[in-house]
């Protein structure tokens, strides 16, 4: 009998332990998760981390994949998407060889964008830390890019691989256009405001180390007001956040991210072993 309790307890006790565990795992998988293990508090509300070497993916995020250019970034959002902007006058064009199982000619019958390699003289540089000209690569056929021509002026928008400002790709349904037609996109730009001299742009965003819930304003939603927002942050040498201003995004929406965004804490930013006061830029996208 007492070994017959002994067996009976024992059975219930794993019994238990694993309904438990079940639980846990379960609580576990339903937690909501950000890119770079940041949590968000409303699945409708996603950071978009911005690393500008995801340029790409970051637009996917933003504005949906093949959206084939019918909802096209607005001035800002291509400003702060991009790693690198300038206006610069175009010289060399070439088309650049496709490579091994694709055939230029027959992308041009099939309307999939190929690619043309252009090298701009740099004017005026918006961003980026550009030399006296810079190898852009751009693809063609159907997909929302000029058409370039030498010795014309471009207003560009372009992102870049790492921290190599040698060269740069032009999205496809981005804002590159000729400067006479880009008065809406440069009085945007000419329009911020002069960033201060002693604080360093962190390119790469930085390390958030806590980010409390972001919310979905309830009057915003309900209208169904959606779309990106992007926020400048300049954060000091304890990687408490100073200020938080919305550089682009929906009225309905900016007030909503900066307030969550001045209580997001960062590892120190260091230079030479000495933390300092530094500036960068989050995207957020409200969506359904």
């Amino acid at each position: 009998m007492i070994l017959l309790k002994s067996m009976i307890c024992l059975t219930l006790g794993f019994i238990l332990s694993l309904v438990y565990a079940c639980r846990s795992l379960e609580l576990e998988s339903n937690r909501p998760q950000s890119d770079n293990g940041r949590s968000v508090s409303n699945s409708n509300v996603n950071p978009v981390g911005f690393d500008q070497t995801q340029a790409e993916s970051n637009a996917e995020e933003l504005h949906g994949k093949g959206s084939r250019c019918v909802n096209q970034m607005k001035p800002c959002e291509a400003y702060w998407m991009s790693r690198v902007v300038f206006v610069g006058k175009a010289e060399d064009i070439e088309p650049i060889v496709a490579g091994p199982g694709q055939n230029a000619a027959n992308s041009s019958v099939n309307n999939e964008p190929h690619y043309i390699r252009i090298r701009f003289i740099v004017e005026k540089r918006y961003r980026g830390k550009l030399g006296a000209d810079i190898q852009v690569r751009a693809p063609v056929n159907n997909s929302g890019v000029p058409e370039f021509k030498p010795g014309e002026r471009y207003l560009v928008y372009a992102s870049t691989l790492l921290k190599d400002y040698n060269s740069a790709f032009v999205e496809e349904c981005g804002r590159t256009k000729l400067v006479a037609n880009s008065a809406e996109d440069l009085a945007y730009i000419e329009g911020l405001p002069v960033p201060d001299s002693d604080i360093i742009e962190a390119e790469g965003g930085l390390r958030a180390i806590s980010t409390p819930k972001l919310l979905y304003p309830r009057e915003a939603k309900k209208a169904g007001i959606t779309g990106p927002v992007f926020v400048r942050l300049i954060v000091d040498e304890s990687g408490k956040v100073k200020t938080a201003q919305a550089v682009c995004g929906h009225k309905a929406l900016n007030k909503a991210a900066e307030r969550a965004v001045r209580h997001w804490r960062f590892a120190p930013t260091l230079v030479s072993g000495r933390p300092i006061k530094v500036s960068t830029v989050f995207g957020f996208n409200f969506r359904d």
